[in-house]
């Protein structure tokens, strides 16, 4: 552990970081006393998707489950329940995700993020392709052209 004077770190902070980046605690002083300290910190990677790929994983078995009691999308939007009453899908899927395991449930939540960050990609990657964006990216490397733009 390193101690030094709050002018000292002031000075040369690109060496005391160096010196935590190796692992080394620097500990700043203000009139001998220590006020702070500078350590390392371990930032998880974020998690990076592949954008664009229209590839959906494959559902857990939780949502096998409930896809496997849907009728198919192009039926009527209104199903017989067990009692003969008619209930929408969207009230059939709600009664049935109620019923799921806390575990289903996580399954079924990283699934349905993994299904609309697709759903996104894919609109964006349609769009794309028709078009929509030509005006935009003209017109910013037009302005580019011009030098009215900045560094990210």
């Amino acid at each position: 552990m390193l101690r030094v004077d709050i002018h000292e770190a002031k000075t040369h902070l690109y060496r005391y970081v160096d010196d935590v980046e190796r692992g080394e605690i620097v500990v700043i002083c203000r009139h001998n006393k220590p006020v702070a300290e500078l350590r390392l910190i371990t930032v998880e990677p974020p998690v990076v998707r592949k954008a664009g790929l229209l590839i959906f994983p494959i559902p857990t078995s939780a949502v096998k489950r409930l896809l496997a009691t849907c009728p198919p999308a192009n039926t009527r939007t209104e199903v017989k329940s067990k009692r003969g009453t008619c209930v929408s899908r969207v009230e059939e899927l709600e009664g049935q995700i109620r019923t799921l395991s806390s575990n289903e449930l996580q399954e079924l939540r990283a699934w349905l993020d993994d299904y609309h960050a697709d759903s996104w990609d894919r609109e964006i990657h349609a769009d794309a392709l028709a078009g929509k964006f030509d005006a935009l990216a003209a017109q910013a490397l037009q302005e580019f052209a011009e030098g009215r733009s900045t560094k990210l």
